[in-house]
């Protein structure tokens, strides 16, 4: 049923025969295109940087046709390459290659830390830092959050005059205690 109001500033209701299509072109549409406007906006290209990294994992690299376009979207981390110039070589002439070849006698390695063992830091150099910089990357934010929730309990307003070195101190004090017990929870669990 549509809402009856002296006063709607934000927007009108839609009119509507039943409350079912009431709620569904006032609610259910409004909610579900936020929705995917806030998922294409949180995982648009632009912020994908590092998934392009999963893509050396070599079940992916065997089946790509053409690497020109993963090297030029793998050029984001080119200031911590040691040779940017020659990473599509590499992943055609010799990462690739090196794959399709030992595909039939090797298991593939699943993940990018198993990947790291195989990539050699003198005949893939470039692939070998976006390895470990795929294996480096945060899976979220989760940890970060948490240690600020910690550091705002320590740095209250009654101790907003503590020094950097003892705020330091108590912050480090703090996350080993919940580390502590985080881990004693969990070995408890099992």
């Amino acid at each position: 049923m549509p809402r009856i109001t002296g006063r709607q500033e934000h927007r009108n209701n839609a009119p509507s025969v039943n409350p079912e299509s009431h709620y569904r072109v006032n609610v259910a549409i409004l909610f579900i295109d936020h929705l995917l406007e806030e998922m294409s906006s949180r995982f648009s290209e632009d912020n994908r940087a590092g998934a392009e990294i999963f893509s050396l994992v070599p079940s992916t690299v065997v089946k790509h046709d053409s690497l020109r376009n993963l090297s030029e979207k793998l050029q984001f981390w080119q200031q911590d390459l040691p040779t940017p110039s020659s990473l599509l070589s590499e992943l055609k002439r010799e990462w690739q290659y090196f794959w399709k070849q030992y595909t039939p006698t090797l298991q593939l390695p699943g993940n990018l830390i198993e990947c790291v063992k195989y990539a050699d830091e003198d005949m893939y150099p470039n692939i070998r830092v976006l390895l470990i910089i795929g294996c480096t990357l945060p899976v979220s934010s989760a940890e970060a959050e948490r240690s600020f929730s910690d550091l705002r309990r320590i740095k209250s307003y009654l101790r907003n005059r503590m020094s950097d070195e003892r705020l330091s101190g108590l912050h480090s004090c703090t996350y080993i205690m919940t580390l502590t017990l985080m881990l004693t929870k969990s070995v408890q669990s099992l």
